[in-house]
């Protein structure tokens, strides 16, 4: 029988930042066995230690989840069919949280969002997709988390100025319409 593995939220009540978090499917011995995905794993901790190093633990509201949420004992890559069934959930899963920044981990995950492998990033709409190696690559290769928690803390760096950037761009329009007489106030 498949265990499904259920995304989850990790929110502090106060951070209007949200983040969403995608793995590639449960690991045998963390979200398979927990329920809760990149939670129990040497990933997840990696992961957890990665964004404490930075500082942002506690301050964003977190949704974790899978882009395959059930585990393979074999840890196989997701079939295509796989693949496109998860694609269509975690499409989604995006659209219900509406996070600011969709972490996505791992070569697998980065290009089923057709994130650019030079660029690392995408904007859509009001969400940024940041492509990062999974924990695991780092843990395989004996790195310190502090050169996970650099790649992520460029992930919200970039977030960040993103969001000033497109809050300036407003600004800027609304003052140009405000000017025609088309800015409109409800």
């Amino acid at each position: 029988m498949v265990k499904r593995v259920m995304p989850w939220m990790k929110n502090d009540g106060s951070s209007m930042t949200r983040v969403m978090i995608v793995g590639l499917r449960p690991s045998i011995s963390g979200g398979h066995k927990s329920g809760v995905p990149l939670k129990d794993s040497k990933s997840g901790v990696f992961l957890w230690d990665a964004l404490k190093c930075i500082g942002k633990e506690e301050k964003c509201c977190y949704f974790i989840t899978n882009l395959v949420d059930f585990a393979d004992e074999f840890n196989k890559e997701p079939t295509e069919e796989e693949k496109a069934e998860g694609l269509v959930r975690l499409k989604n899963e995006i659209s219900d949280f509406k996070p600011n920044l969709v972490l996505c981990l791992g070569k697998v995950v980065g290009d089923e969002m057709k994130i650019p492998k030079s660029s690392r990033l995408k904007r859509d709409f009001d969400v940024l997709y940041y492509r990062v190696m999974h924990p695991a690559y780092y843990l395989r290769n004996g790195m310190h988390v502090n050169v996970f928690a650099k790649e992520l803390e460029t992930a919200f760096d970039r977030l960040e100025k993103d969001d000033n950037l497109t809050l300036h761009v407003w600004s800027k329009r609304q003052k140009d319409w405000k000017k025609q007489g088309t800015l409109l106030c409800f």
